[in-house]
C-alpha cells in the first residue's frame, strides 16, 4: 500500500517533490479570475441585456472564459463569470486600460453599478498537471455547475462515470477563499446534471469524505458566453 501511494505521488510529478521544492515553484500561468455579481432582482433582466449589448467593450481587453446566470444553489439573480489573464501584472494593465475606455466608464459602468447589490472575486490557478478541457461540441441545452470543494485533496483524480458529464477545469484559489478547489463541470442536459450531483452526494455520504464538503451552483450560460 505504501509503495502504491508513492507511485501515485511520482505519477503526479509536482506532488512528489519535497515541501521546499514545491515552495519554489513558479506561479501558475495563466491565472483566472472568478467574479460573482449579485444583482437586485428588479434589475436583473436589465443587467443581462446591458452585458449582451456591451460585452465586446470588455472582451477586447482580455479573454472571457465563460459567463453564466447562477440559477440554483446560491443567491438568486447571480451573474458568475471567469476571465483569463497571463499574470496579475497583465490583469492590472487590463484594468487600467478599461478605466481609460470611455464607453466602459461613461456608458456601461454608470448603468451597471446602481443595479449591483454585492460583487466578489477571487484569483485561481489550474490544479498542477491539469488544463482546461474544452474539447466538446457547443450544444444547445447544455448547463454547467460550479462546485466549490473545501480542503480538497488535489492528488485525487476526479472522474465521473455519468455519461454526458464533462470536467472543464479544476482550479485552486490563491487570493480569496483558501484551501479551496473550484471545479467547473458541463452537462449535456439539466437532468444529467441532477443525476451526477445526486451521485456525488451519495459518494460523499457513504465514504464519509470531508474533502468534498462545499457547495454547488447550477449555471445557465448566457448567449454571449464562449462556453455554451
Amino acid at each position: 500500500m505504501i509503495k502504491f501511494g508513492r507511485r501515485v505521488l511520482q505519477f503526479l510529478g509536482i506532488l512528489s517533490k519535497s515541501k521546499d521544492e514545491r515552495s519554489n515553484l513558479a506561479a501558475p500561468i495563466p491565472v483566472y479570475e472568478l467574479r460573482i455579481y449579485q444583482i437586485f432582482p428588479k434589475d436583473f433582466r436589465k443587467v443581462v441585456e446591458l452585458f449582451q449589448k456591451h460585452i465586446t467593450v470588455r472582451t477586447k481587453h482580455s479573454k472571457l472564459v465563460g459567463f453564466w446566470n447562477g440559477e440554483i444553489g446560491g443567491t438568486i439573480t447571480q451573474l458568475i463569470h471567469i476571465w483569463e489573464y497571463d499574470s496579475l501584472s497583465h490583469r492590472r494593465k487590463v484594468r487600467n486600460s478599461m478605466m481609460e475606455d470611455k464607453t466602459w466608464t461613461t456608458v456601461f459602468l454608470p448603468q451597471l453599478l446602481p443595479c449591483m447589490d454585492t460583487w466578489t472575486n477571487c484569483i485561481m490557478g489550474l490544479v498542477p498537471n491539469t488544463k482546461l478541457n474544452l474539447d466538446f461540441p457547443q450544444e444547445a441545452g447544455a448547463v454547467y455547475m460550479l462546485e466549490t470543494v473545501k480542503n480538497a485533496n488535489i492528488t485525487k483524480k476526479v472522474i465521473s462515470p455519468v455519461k454526458g458529464e464533462h470536467l472543464v477545469g479544476r482550479f485552486i484559489g490563491m487570493l480569496g477563499p483558501l484551501c479551496t478547489e473550484y471545479r467547473l463541470w458541463r452537462y449535456q442536459t439539466i437532468d444529467i446534471m441532477l443525476h451526477a450531483a445526486w451521485n456525488k452526494q451519495l459518494d460523499m455520504h457513504y465514504s464519509h469524505s470531508h474533502d468534498t464538503a462545499g457547495s454547488a451552483v447550477l449555471l445557465y450560460p448566457l448567449g454571449f458566453s464562449p462556453l455554451h
